[in-house]
């Protein structure tokens, strides 16, 4: 693994001194025939790294090759010679796009742009941030991956991948600088950044970068919602039905707030996971409120978050999702 990690970086900084340069990020009318960095992949191992086929590589022989090539490479091209035995691609699969966070930027038949973020549901608290001015264009992505408490501990490694998209619409995730151990708090972001000069002479500047950080969160097991009226007392209390596709609990109009009790599994630092039950608050603000969850997500390791909307009946809400 770790030999892995040292090629990996050194064919990230030679990315780095390629984007520096200015071969990719321009406007999307102007990526033809280039790779363009659209986003991350993510890859957890709870258990610690095992090596696989995901990247093949004999380490010596890598690091013998980009150090005698390092002027030459790109990162968006980098094609090893037969026999070198090393992939420096991932071809992304349909199924996998559930693990990776893309930038949209796309032409209508008008010539109209949308852009916009498309994440898989492992991400949660998504933001995006777009700063255009005359000086150029820049987009900051950012999101949270949360993780089971219940398997993350001392020796689960994650990977965050750049995403590339070639020409032919092929996404593929090239290496990266992983992280193993207890990863509460671990962040990593991937960027780009280049310049670009007009035939006005005006020089313009586009960036982008990606950022995401994981948090260990509870795993909910099982939820009860508690209604109480305005001198505390119990009104009804039942129990949530967590597999639903949408989780909207109606309360009765004189409940004054609710009370979210969840059983879950928990982990404090390198102390063993342990089951615990947590209680939230949901204070209702123009008849409605919301908490999150954190349920299995089906990878494993990894969680969704959910959103649990409380309303009085009548209140419109959208739905949690």
């Amino acid at each position: 693994m770790k030999g892995m990690k040292k090629w990996a970086a050194l064919l990230a900084m030679l990315v780095c001194a390629a984007l520096m340069a200015g071969c990719v990020l321009a406007r999307i009318d102007d990526f033809a025939g280039q790779d363009e960095l659209v986003g991350v992949y993510v890859r957890l191992q709870p258990d610690g790294w095992q090596e696989d086929d995901f990247f093949d590589y004999d380490e010596q022989a890598v690091m013998d090759y980009l150090q005698a090539h390092a002027s030459q490479l790109s990162g968006s091209e980098f094609t090893p010679p037969e026999g070198l035995g090393v992939s420096s691609m991932h071809i992304v699969t349909d199924e996998e796009r559930a693990m990776c966070m893309l930038w949209e930027d796309q032409l209508d038949e008008l010539g109209g742009r949308s852009v916009g973020v498309a994440a898989g549901p492992v991400f949660s608290a998504v933001h995006q941030a777009i700063s255009v001015t005359d000086e150029g264009e820049s987009v900051e992505v950012s999101a949270v991956l949360p993780l089971d408490a219940a398997v993350i501990g001392e020796e689960a490694c994650l990977d965050i991948y750049p995403v590339y998209r070639r020409p032919d619409g092929v996404l593929y995730a090239a290496p990266d600088n992983g992280m193993m151990g207890y990863l509460d708090g671990f962040s990593e972001t991937i960027s780009t950044e280049a310049t670009q000069t007009g035939a006005d002479g005006k020089t313009v500047r586009q960036s982008r970068s990606y950022t995401v950080r994981a948090e260990v969160k509870p795993r909910v097991d099982s939820a009860k919602l508690i209604e109480m009226d305005a001198d505390n007392n119990l009104i009804a209390s039942r129990e949530i039905d967590l597999t639903r596709e949408s989780l909207v609990e109606r309360i009765q109009p004189d409940a004054a707030w609710a009370l979210l009790e969840m059983h879950a599994t928990e982990k404090i630092w390198d102390e063993p996971a342990r089951e615990s039950v947590l209680r939230e608050a949901i204070c209702l603000k123009d008849g409605k409120g919301e908490a999150a969850l954190y349920l299995p997500s089906g990878q494993a390791g990894i969680l969704a978050a959910r959103t649990l909307t409380v309303a009085y009946p009548g209140v419109s809400v959208e739905d949690g999702i």
